[in-house]
């Protein structure tokens, strides 16, 4: 008799066929999604490295286009120089910076009346091309 009891109440508490089958199914699914979204989140993450480095190739090719107009080739006309630089829109920049500081007389310990003109034309007139549209 009190197997009989203990045998009931057993199959009382333990889920039917139909309920574990179900609980299966839903488990499946839960693991599908985590797979898939898994998927998708190292999907998602190939594609952010991949647009990294398209991006970090593209600034390096403007750095280096930049550095290449700006760099004055031997015997290199000023105006042919300052023609190519003003081209590059990153060595224009980096142009127009360096020229506002050379012409800044204060730098120059003691500066000659060749110094003051040197910033007034040279500097002035590059300045003034390279601001130019």
């Amino acid at each position: 008799m009190v197997m009989q009891q203990t045998q009931g109440a057993a199959q009382k508490t333990a889920p039917s066929v139909d309920q574990v089958s179900a609980r299966l199914s839903e488990y499946q699914r839960a693991v599908d999604t985590l797979v898939d979204i898994d998927n998708r989140i190292a999907a998602l993450t190939d594609q952010i490295a991949a647009l990294k480095q398209e991006r970090v190739s593209a600034e390096v090719a403007a750095v280096a286009g930049a550095l290449d107009a700006i760099t004055k080739r031997p015997g290199e006309n000023y105006n042919d120089y300052l023609f190519r630089v003003k081209q590059n829109p990153l060595a224009r920049a980096v142009k127009v910076l360096d020229i506002t500081h050379n012409m800044d007389i204060r730098r120059i310990p003691n500066p000659t009346q060749k110094d003051r003109e040197r910033v007034e034309l040279k500097y002035g007139k590059a300045l003034a091309y390279l601001l130019s549209e």
